[in-house]
């Protein structure tokens, strides 16, 4: 069974917030190590990107809940972002990261222990 892919809601992250998320996440994928987070990476630029075009936007546009795929996320993807998220929210100068963070690990963890709850020995 693999966990399916889940709505959050984002504390409110300033454009600069968003600048570092958006390096962080570019640093990670130069590292080789890191690959289980490719995939988790990805996405938060893509959720990044989305977020700066609708406050660029002319228009008003409400912001939406991301949607977290963790359905396209594999088992070592999801500890490794449990791990990362964790990690960052408890080494992070803003407090909106640390927020974004903290929400982001509730839902990876819930997640993880999917896994480990109805994975076959």
């Amino acid at each position: 069974m693999r966990p399916w892919p889940v709505m959050f809601y984002p504390p409110l992250l300033t454009n600069g917030d968003l600048h570092t998320l958006m390096t962080w996440s570019g640093l990670v994928l130069q590292r080789p190590n890191r690959v289980d987070l490719v995939p988790f990476c990805k996405w938060l630029r893509e959720f990044v990107v989305t977020e700066l075009e609708r406050r660029q936007s002319d228009e008003i546009i409400e912001t939406s809940m991301p949607v977290l795929p963790l359905d396209r996320f594999s088992p070592q993807t999801i500890a490794h972002v449990a791990i990362q998220m964790h990690c960052t929210s408890k080494e992070t100068e803003s407090e909106n990261i640390g927020e974004f963070a903290d929400a982001l690990l509730d839902v990876v963890t819930v997640a993880n222990l999917l896994h480990t709850e109805t994975r076959k020995d």
